[in-house]
């Protein structure tokens, strides 16, 4: 099934390059990119080559090709950064290229794809420090893609909801290693909570309305507002944002965007459990 995944990545990758000759040169090599990337396992000689080699040839079609064009290379990293950590140079150079593409502009499934790999980078602890170093940009991002963006399909919205879910996660796990809350980690979670009190699940916001994404950014709110690691001045803002208000008003709308189309009311019931528990714990 990989194999022939990867031949239609060829396949597509040889199409455009007839197109956008002028722009690149596609050559045998070039077309190998991805089914090398996919391929590479967790040992540290093939990070090494892929930095020194295939690493610059990835890059320079991501960067020369339109962004509707490139979702095969992207995915193709995505697969990467969910199996092994790369180097650090390699790292940083793909997180600021990512981050080029979380803008609203960017076609939605360049978004998803790009999420997902920031998404991934959590999973090792280099990568993570890394995304953790630009949380704030990241966030700021996300805010904006959820503002701006129209027509948003729900696998975009649920890959939204997982970047601050996966940050909450990094705090409770600290948390639960009897880490000391830093007071880097109290202005990320400050930043988060409105985050998700406003622009994702508040009236006042764009607000998420596919089940999983709501669900998502509803366990994040409460943790983030009920943890007992978080420090009182994120417990104050949490009261102060009305987060129960927010994910009651995120459950009505999700509910009333299932009902407008049929046949997707799946998922429905949790995000409305995981309202009313909001509402209990902070009341």
């Amino acid at each position: 099934m990989e194999n022939f995944v990867f031949c239609l990545y060829i396949q597509y990758l040889s199409l455009k390059s007839t197109i956008y000759a002028t722009a690149v040169t596609i050559t045998y090599l070039l077309l190998q990119v991805i089914t090398t990337i996919v391929g590479m396992t967790t040992q540290a000689s093939n990070w090494t080559s892929f930095s020194g080699t295939l690493w610059p040839r990835t890059k320079q079609l991501l960067l020369s090709w339109p962004r509707e064009d490139i979702f095969p290379l992207l995915d193709g990293l995505r697969y990467a950064t969910a199996h092994a950590s790369m180097p650090e140079a390699v790292t940083r150079e793909i997180l600021d290229l990512v981050k080029g593409l979380l803008v609203p502009e960017s076609p939605h499934t360049v978004l998803q794809l790009s999420l997902k790999i920031v998404c991934n980078l959590f999973a090792h602890d280099l990568s993570r420090r890394l995304a953790l170093s630009c949380r704030e940009d990241l966030v700021g991002r996300c805010n904006a893609i959820l503002e701006e963006t129209q027509g948003r399909p729900s696998i975009l919205e649920v890959t939204l909801a997982t970047v601050p879910l996966n940050l909450t996660v990094y705090w409770t796990l600290k948390e639960e290693g009897k880490s000391v809350e830093s007071e880097e980690d109290k202005e990320g979670k400050v930043q988060v909570l409105s985050s998700l009190a406003t622009a994702y699940l508040g009236e006042g916001g764009a607000g998420v309305k596919a089940p999983e994404a709501a669900y998502r950014a509803m366990v994040a709110l409460g943790a983030l507002a009920h943890s007992p690691g978080s420090s009182s001045e994120v417990k104050e803002l949490a009261r102060a944002l009305e987060v129960a208000s927010a994910a009651a008003a995120a459950a009505k709308r999700v509910k009333e965007a299932a009902s407008s189309d049929r046949g997707s009311s799946g998922g429905v019931g949790k995000v409305q459990e995981c309202a009313d528990e909001i509402g209990r714990v902070m009341s």
